[in-house]
């Protein structure tokens, strides 16, 4: 027992790390002491250590950036830093249960074949599924398909079936490998014609294949006749820099798209809150957008900020060549921890001061851009270039 809680330990901790750094191809092993541990029949006790074993250390390593975060708040640094470090414990113990109610109902005929490698990976992805279901509680960002993303050829087969799918073939190959591992310690010698270890080989490459042949279908299956010439501008700010660096970041984003635009371009889209200024109230940098879009024919997707009766917004609007811009949208799901704390009403009652300058309200309505294909400037543009 005491050996299965120390694989699960060493497992999880190899996932945050591959997560926190750009050494993804850790993702394609660290699964494999969490397999050995569970591959086996094990009891309801003892399926609850392993998985605490794992999901404890993984989310609050996984989360550490969480601490960033905390210089918001309005404290000294040991209590701020106290704060966070309760809530990542609060947390990791709570997206940890969406593992272990499944593994509780579902896991105790687990054993060392190939059925229980592939029923023990569906039941993690159902957790990672189950973490993401019940908004405002919703925190899907430490999912496996995450940490493997760098690696475009893998994760391809995402915009068919989603992020899961591509966290069940990270476990696949992982539970393969675990069993290849064991038989290789009965036979003492490595066979590549092992039923696991081309299983394991099978699972990668027909998903990268897979997605090769999806990012050719989606290509060929567009209207080229449609075609649209799209500028994305990035700025590279830290995350706490948009708070406070409205003038700097503006002037960023003006010569990024200034120097990038051309005369083929048709829509400029910027990130969430690319410029954290109030559209509304600040009219000299609102026209200085609005005059990019009449000089160049284009339209441009903001990414902003609004307030509204003392409430603050993530927001974005269009604005479009001929002077006026869309009705705003604001977020009506916001990131937890990130943009909003978890209960936040419960506590700005208990502790008025430690939400300040902290959350942002969620949006109250849809709205339905006119981009290209309605809009009759860039429409009058695209037949002048035909």
């Amino acid at each position: 027992m005491i050996i299965n809680l120390l694989r699960c330990l060493i497992s999880g901790v190899l996932f945050a790390l591959a997560f926190n750094t750009s050494f993804w191809i850790l993702a394609l092993f660290a699964g494999i002491p969490l397999f050995q541990a569970f591959l086996q029949k094990n009891s309801v006790k003892q399926r609850l250590l392993y998985i605490s074993a794992f999901g404890i250390p993984f989310f609050i390593i996984s989360l550490c950036w969480l601490y960033e975060f905390s210089k918001i708040l309005e404290f000294s640094d040991f209590q701020r830093a106290l704060i966070i470090t309760i809530a990542l414990i609060l947390i990791a113990l709570y997206l940890t249960v969406y593992w272990a109610v499944p593994l509780i109902i579902f896991g105790g005929k687990l054993k060392e074949n190939t059925k229980s490698v592939i029923a023990f990976s569906c039941i993690f992805v159902l957790g990672e599924w189950l973490q993401s279901l019940f908004y405002p509680l919703a925190f899907p960002w430490s999912r496996l398909a995450n940490i493997i993303a760098p690696f475009t050829p893998f994760i391809q087969s995402a915009s068919l079936f989603g992020s899961l799918f591509i966290s069940l073939i990270i476990l696949l190959f992982n539970g393969f490998s675990a069993l290849v591992i064991n038989n290789l310690k009965e036979q003492k010698k490595f066979n590549h014609k092992n039923r696991y270890f081309r299983c394991a080989v099978s699972v990668v490459l027909g998903n990268i294949v897979l997605g090769f042949f999806a990012n050719i279908f989606l290509y060929n299956s567009s209207d080229n006749k449609s075609e649209l010439n799209v500028l994305m501008v990035q700025g590279n700010f830290p995350g706490l820099v948009r708070w406070y660096s409205e003038d700097e970041m503006f002037k960023t984003y003006i010569n990024l798209i200034e120097e990038n635009i051309t005369t083929e371009t048709d829509l400029v889209l910027t990130p969430e809150i690319a410029i954290p200024f109030n559209f509304y109230k600040d009219t000299e940098k609102q026209q200085k957008l609005l005059d990019i879009c009449a000089e160049n024919d284009v339209i441009l997707v903001l990414g902003i900020w609004t307030t509204e009766n003392n409430y603050d917004y993530n927001s974005m609007l269009c604005l479009y060549p001929d002077g006026t811009y869309s009705d705003v949208y604001s977020k009506k799901r916001l990131v937890p921890f990130a943009e909003r704390l978890i209960l936040d009403d419960v506590i700005d009652k208990i502790f008025p001061t430690l939400l300040n300058n902290y959350t942002v309200t969620e949006g109250y309505k849809n709205t339905v851009f006119n981009t290209y294909w309605d809009c009759e400037l860039i429409e009058k543009k695209a037949k002048r270039k035909m």
